[in-house]
């Protein structure tokens, strides 16, 4: 029973991680290629801020911990940024509001900043959380676009080149318009979280 509760606990805190993360970045998740442009610059800099951190670990103490990770985690996302608009420029004027946010993001500081025994650890933990958010933020992007434009891949041009089309499944005005609306983006992932209970409480009922 201990043990059962101990991880209920863990699943319920990091269900809390997760959403805190994705809370200032889920409106970007309009298209397919707004949420995967997101989601891979989210990824970048948690790994690129976590390799840093763990190289300057030694010169911090707890009083300037956090400072130097919102100082590291700015500094990589302007340089993020800076590549954007040179080289992804369409995605960047897609993305780029929501880019800055990176930094504020509450779930990212308290991953870098928990204690991990070793680098491969916080890489590790960094890792998991950026890609859970890259992957939840896809999921809501495919729905999103589907349901609203009626498309697949709108824009993609503007990440992997012009080679790249726009699947239409039906016109854009036969489209869900609440679904391409920040408030959309809520609800969505309030069904997401639904379904995901509702399969885990499936699971549990068999075992």
């Amino acid at each position: 029973m201990i043990n059962e509760t101990t991880t209920g606990r863990k699943k319920r805190e990091a269900d809390l991680i997760l959403i805190a993360a994705l809370c200032p970045s889920i409106a970007a998740s309009d298209t397919v290629v707004s949420a995967l442009s997101l989601g891979i610059a989210t990824t970048l800099v948690g790994l690129i801020s976590a390799s840093i951190l763990m190289l300057l670990k030694r010169w911090l103490d707890e009083d300037t911990q956090l400072v130097a990770i919102l100082l590291v985690t700015a500094s990589v996302v302007a340089i993020v940024e800076v590549a954007m608009r040179a080289w992804f420029h369409v995605a960047h004027e897609i993305v780029g509001v929501f880019l800055p946010l990176i930094v504020a993001n509450l779930a990212l500081v308290h991953t870098l900043r928990a204690p991990r025994p070793s680098w491969r650890k916080t890489l590790a933990s960094v890792a998991s959380l950026t890609l859970a958010v890259a992957f939840v933020l896809l999921i809501l992007g495919v729905t999103r676009e589907i349901v609203g434009r009626g498309s697949i891949l709108h824009d993609a041009q503007a990440l992997i080149g012009s080679t790249a089309g726009e699947i239409t499944l039906f016109r854009v005005d036969m489209g869900f318009l609440l679904a391409m609306l920040p408030p959309g983006a809520f609800l969505s992932l309030g069904l997401l979280l639904a379904v995901r209970n509702g399969l885990q409480r499936r699971q549990t009922a068999i075992e």
